[in-house]
């Protein structure tokens, strides 16, 4: 990949009351590419979109090199850092990211001002109108307990278009949406993004809704990456058991199941993982090497294709 918006070069983060929730996590984006990172909660992903932002809790200790653009990243927010001004993030929750006293016009106001353009109410208009929100001059007068969770979403998506980032962080957008909220937002994200050549790198615990989206996908467990490729490519054939298994686990109208599979024991956070492949308790392929030694990520026959299993090439049959 030549000149990558985003480099992500082992890096690890530990936080004071549990430990590491994240380590050697390795990756880079090309501009104007959507990266998804999809896993099970507690796998690492939203601690690794706010490791890139710079909101790491207090007390929090990363180590490795997260580059924007080629300008290493500060590992906290404290002051200026210029980079991060070309970043936006797209919370879960957008009512809880919003000044409840606050009216949504000022609101706008506010991003489009930092950014010193004129003429700023005419391209909020055209911009809500655009993210399917009927009678835009109507929801500046409002406040948040106004709107509803779909209308505040598209607020939030707005806001981050108007700051015009290179890459926006978008932090499971869509889990407290309806179905058809949610499909309204994720062709917004994706339109918008096209359009602007803006990198995206998408959260979800969806693997159909981030396949839908995004160029390639990263699968994490345990605060690591265990396989990444391009999405269809993943789709067709995923290498890792525990990637097989979030495969099969998914409903699916053309297939008719008394009870969906699941996969055996539960989630593990990085700081309780043991010696070894973090999934090998939960792996019907595991063997004695997979629990005494922590494979690295390596390439298959696909260059575009990484996987961290000893076993991957039984997983794939």
């Amino acid at each position: 990949m030549t000149n990558p918006l985003l480099e992500i070069d082992d890096v690890q983060v530990d936080l004071p009351s549990r430990g590491t929730v994240l380590r050697d996590i390795t990756l880079a984006m090309a501009p104007g590419e959507a990266l998804g990172l999809v896993g099970e909660s507690g796998a690492g992903k939203s601690m690794l979109a706010r490791a890139v932002a710079g909101l790491l809790p207090a007390g929090a200790a990363r180590s490795g090199t997260i580059r924007f653009d080629g300008t290493p990243l500060a590992r906290h927010r404290g002051g200026r850092d210029p980079a991060r001004l070309r970043l936006g993030m797209v919370f879960q929750d957008a009512r809880a990211h919003l000044d409840p006293r606050q009216r949504i016009g000022d609101f706008l106001l506010e991003t489009t001002a930092r950014r010193a353009r004129p003429g700023r109410l005419p391209e909020v208009l055209a911009l809500l109108d655009r993210v399917g929100l009927a009678e835009p001059r109507r929801l500046l007068g409002r406040y948040p307990d106004q709107l509803s969770g779909g209308m505040l979403q598209r607020i939030m998506i707005a806001s981050v278009v108007l700051a015009d980032p290179a890459l926006v962080l978008a932090d499971e957008p869509t889990t407290a949406l309806d179905v058809t909220t949610q499909a309204e937002v994720v062709a917004i994200l994706d339109e918008l993004r096209r359009e602007r050549g803006t990198g995206l790198l998408f959260i979800s615990h969806d693997l159909d809704l981030a396949a839908q989206l995004c160029d390639r996908i990263a699968v994490l467990y345990a605060g690591t990456v265990q396989e990444v490729a391009g999405a269809r490519e993943l789709a067709a054939d995923p290498r890792h058991p525990y990637t097989r298994a979030l495969f099969a686990a998914r409903p699916d109208i053309a297939r008719r199941l008394p009870r969906l599979p699941a996969i055996a024991g539960h989630p593990v956070a990085a700081y309780e993982a043991g010696v070894g492949c973090a999934f090998a308790p939960r792996c019907d392929r595991a063997v004695d090497a997979c629990r005494t030694a922590v494979p690295p990520l390596a390439g298959t026959e696909h260059a575009e294709h990484a996987v961290r299993c000893l076993r991957a090439e039984v997983a794939s049959c």
